[in-house]
């Protein structure tokens, strides 16, 4: 997955992930609850750390 090392070579502290809290302010797709999910847990599998709000019913790994 090229965005998954786009973002490791950015090196962050974290990452945060929250769909849009207001549907009728931007029409941008969103990805699929499991889409977020594996991109969560590529992502903390190389050891960047996760953070998420509003991500109806969503569960991201070691979030708590």
């Amino acid at each position: 997955m090229q965005f998954v090392g786009w973002i490791r070579g950015i090196r962050p502290e974290y990452v945060c992930f929250g769909f849009k809290s207001k549907p009728g302010s931007m029409c941008l797709p969103e990805p699929t609850g499991d889409k977020v999910q594996k991109l969560a847990r590529r992502l903390t599998d190389s050891g960047i750390e996760v953070c998420g709000k509003t991500l109806r019913g969503v569960v991201l790994p070691n979030v708590g």
